[in-house]
C-alpha cells in the first residue's frame, strides 16, 4: 500500500443532566480514511453521584483504529536495539466495543480512589509476531529479533483497574494504579503453546509515583512493573522456547524540575535509576535454524541507566 495516508476524525459530545445527581453523556466520532472504509463510532456513558464522595459510572463505547502508515509498508520501517520491525500491506483496521462499570470514591477531600471493571471485544486487533530466518532480505538472526504487524482476529480483554491519587500534603503527593487484564483469543486461534491467552500482553501492570513540590522546585520517583506475559508467537514455522513467559519487568525512574521564571524551566531525569539489565539471552533452537539462535528472556530490551537534561522555554 501507498505510504501516504490521510485520516480525519470529527468528534461531538453532548452532556445531559437527567437530575442533579444523574448525568448522561453521549458522543459520536466519524473517522475518514482514504485507504480504508470510513466509520462512525458511538459512545454512551452514565454517571450517578450517590453523594459528594461516591459516584457510580458505566458506559459502552465503540472504537475503530486504522493501521499507521508505517505498519502498511512492505518493508521494514524501524531498526532498533530490539531488531527490525516490518510492516504488513494486508493489515485491516481494528474494531472494538468496550463495556465499562466502576465507582469513584473521594476520601476527606484529600485522596481519590477508583475501581473500574471492563470488557473489550476486538475484531482484527492489531498486534505483532516474531519472524524467523531471512524476511524481505533482512537477516532476522534466527527469528529472535524481527517482528511483523498482524491482525489477531476476534479477541477479548477483561480486567479491572484500580487507581489511588492524593492531593499534595506538605509538598508530597502520590499517584498509583494497578491493572489486571485477561486477554483471550475468541475464534479458535491459539498461542504458540496451545493455550488461548494472547501473547505479548502482560496480565499485571502497576505504577507508583511519589511527587514532591516546593515553590519553583518539583521532583518525582516513579516505579513501574509488568508481570505474567506470555512469550510472543513466531511466524514462518514452528519452534521451541525453553520458557512460556517473559521475565517480570521492573524499572524505577527519577526526575527533578526547576521553574526559572514564568516562561522557562530546567529538567533533569534519570531513567532506569538502578541500572537494571534487561538483556538475558538464552540459547534457543528454532526449527530449520542451524546453529541455534538466542532469545531474550525479557519482552523488550530497555537501555541501562541514562541521564537527560532539558531546557524548556514557552513563548
Amino acid at each position: 500500500k501507498n505510504l501516504d495516508q490521510t485520516t480525519v476524525a470529527l468528534y461531538g459530545e453532548g452532556e445531559y443532566f437527567i437530575s442533579d445527581d444523574l448525568i448522561f453523556t453521549t458522543g459520536l466520532r466519524y473517522i475518514y480514511s482514504d485507504l480504508f472504509d470510513s466509520e462512525v463510532t458511538p459512545r454512551v456513558y452514565l454517571v450517578y453521584h450517590l453523594n459528594d464522595n461516591v459516584a457510580f459510572k458505566g458506559g459502552v463505547a465503540m472504537g475503530y483504529k486504522t493501521p499507521a502508515a508505517k505498519q502498511l509498508t512492505n518493508g521494514y520501517y524501524n531498526y532498533s536495539n530490539n531488531g527490525a520491525s516490518f510492516g504488513n500491506p494486508d493489515l485491516k483496521p481494528e474494531e472494538s466495543t468496550n463495556y465499562e462499570l466502576g465507582v469513584d470514591f473521594r476520601i476527606f477531600d484529600f485522596a481519590h480512589y477508583s475501581i473500574t471493571g471492563f470488557i473489550t471485544d476486538f475484531k482484527n486487533q492489531i498486534s505483532s509476531e516474531e519472524l524467523t530466518g531471512m524476511y524481505n532480505g533482512i537477516d532476522c538472526a534466527n527469528g529472535v529479533t524481527c517482528e511483523r504487524s498482524i491482525n489477531l482476529g476476534k479477541t477479548q480483554t477483561r480486567g479491572i483497574e484500580l487507581a489511588f491519587n492524593t492531593k499534595p500534603y506538605k509538598g508530597f503527593s502520590v499517584n498509583s494504579s494497578y491493572t489486571f487484564m485477561d486477554n483471550r483469543y475468541k475464534d479458535g486461534q491459539t498461542n504458540w503453546f496451545g493455550g488461548d491467552r494472547i501473547e505479548n500482553l502482560p496480565r499485571h501492570i502497576a505504577m507508583l509515583k511519589l511527587n514532591y513540590e516546593q515553590g519553583k522546585f518539583s521532583s518525582y520517583v516513579k516505579a513501574r512493573a509488568r508481570l505474567d506475559t506470555i512469550a510472543r508467537s513466531k511466524g514462518g514455522g514452528s519452534g521451541t522456547l525453553p520458557w512460556q513467559k517473559y521475565k517480570p519487568f521492573y524499572i524505577v525512574d527519577l526526575g527533578v524540575n526547576y521553574k526559572i521564571d514564568k516562561q522557562s524551566s530546567l529538567s533533569f531525569a534519570v531513567q532506569n535509576l538502578f541500572d537494571k539489565d534487561f538483556f538475558d539471552p538464552q540459547v534457543t533452537k528454532w526449527d530449520g535454524a542451524n546453529p541455534a539462535g538466542y532469545a531474550n528472556r525479557y519482552q523488550d530490551y530497555t537501555e541501562g541507566r541514562s541521564f537527560w537534561l532539558s531546557y524548556k522555554y514557552d513563548f
